[in-house]
């Protein structure tokens, strides 16, 4: 899994955009006002997607932690629904729920359950 927190450790704060190569110059990313850097590789095809990929980086790590919180929320509820007033048996939804939770703990670098 994916520990996020870990990976937007000390990454610089998009948005990051696509900068598309010009005469002798590679692709580029350019982060903010801090600059940029080039992107190498086997073809200039490859470096292009690179490129274009790397600078959407930000923008999936939000989305990416948009979908954790959402899947707590939706825990939460599953959780309420096999307690309290359910008719529901109480093991209906309790293997997708674990797995879940054991899924986003570990993609939050945490072991046990969220």
């Amino acid at each position: 899994m994916i520990d996020t927190k870990t990976l937007i450790s000390g990454m610089t704060p998009g948005p990051w955009r696509y900068v598309e190569p010009e005469g002798s110059w590679k692709p580029a990313v350019q982060r903010g006002a801090e600059g940029g850097f080039s992107v190498h590789g086997m073809s200039s095809e490859r470096e292009i997607a690179d490129a274009k990929a790397i600078s959407m980086l930000p923008e999936i790590i939000d989305e990416l932690d948009k979908t954790r919180e959402a899947l707590i929320t939706l825990l939460r509820d599953v959780d309420w629904a096999c307690g309290v007033g359910s008719t529901l048996p109480e093991n209906t939804f309790a293997i997708s729920r674990n797995a879940a939770r054991a899924a986003l703990a570990e993609g939050n670098g945490q072991e046990g359950v969220v």
